[in-house]
């Protein structure tokens, strides 16, 4: 996205909206990945929850990269996981 966002605008509004939720979202799974857990291997190997956190949080952080780059449109394919 380039220049400022313009919060009087739908679309910037909507796009920050956005890019909150996924912020949020990795903040999220970046705590959980990181709770002790008995399941994980000792060895570092994270146990399918942990390991579906950790791919996650790349889902998010690509569709943030696209939110900011402007790549994301409205209406149809927004990029984003499980859409």
């Amino acid at each position: 996205m380039s220049g400022n966002l313009n919060l009087t605008s739908r679309r910037d509004r909507t796009r920050l909206n956005l890019m909150q939720a996924l912020e949020d979202a990795i903040y999220f799974r970046r705590l959980r990945a990181t709770e002790a857990c008995l399941d994980c291997d000792p060895d570092g190997t994270p146990c399918d929850d942990h390991a579906c956190d950790l791919r996650l949080i790349g889902d998010y952080r690509r569709s943030l990269d696209a939110v900011i780059a402007g790549v994301v449109v409205t209406g149809g394919d927004t990029g984003l996981p499980g859409q």
